[in-house]
C-alpha cells in the first residue's frame, strides 16, 4: 500500500511540475527574437523588444505599429481599445517590450496584442 502511494505522489507531482511549466509560459513567455518568428509560430504568446519604426493609425483608430530589433522587424497589431490606452502615436522612435499572440494577415506574420498592459516601455 505505501509503495502505490508512493508512485500516485510522485506521479502527482511531475504532473504538476508539467502543469507549472506550461502555465508560466502563458503567463510571461519566454523573450523571442523577432527574425526569429515564422509561421510555426501561429497562435503562440511571444514576447519581444524592440525599437518602434513607424505608427500607422487606421480610421476606426486601431493602429499597427512596427517593432525592429537588431535584425528584423514585425507589424504588431492594435486593436481600437490598445491603440487609444496606450496613445500608439506616442510610442514611434521608442524602445518598448510587447506580450503578443503572432498571427498571420494577409500572408504576412504579425502580432496581435491583447491588451495595453501588453505593451511596455523600456528605458
Amino acid at each position: 500500500m505505501s509503495e502505490k502511494i508512493t508512485y500516485l505522489a510522485l506521479a502527482t507531482s511531475i504532473v504538476g511540475l508539467l502543469v507549472l511549466t506550461y502555465a508560466s509560459e502563458a503567463v510571461h513567455p519566454p523573450k523571442a527574437l523577432i527574425s526569429r518568428i515564422t509561421q510555426a509560430d501561429v497562435g503562440r504568446t511571444v514576447r519581444i523588444q524592440g525599437s518602434v519604426e513607424d505608427v500607422h493609425v487606421f480610421k476606426g483608430g486601431s493602429a499597427i505599429v512596427t517593432v525592429a530589433d537588431e535584425n528584423a522587424s514585425i507589424s504588431v497589431y492594435l486593436p481600437y481599445t490598445v491603440a487609444q490606452k496606450t496613445n500608439a502615436t506616442a510610442l514611434e522612435d521608442k524602445r518598448i517590450e510587447v506580450v503578443g499572440t503572432v498571427s498571420v494577415y494577409e500572408g504576412r506574420i504579425e502580432l496581435a496584442v491583447e491588451g495595453a498592459d501588453k505593451i511596455t516601455p523600456l528605458l
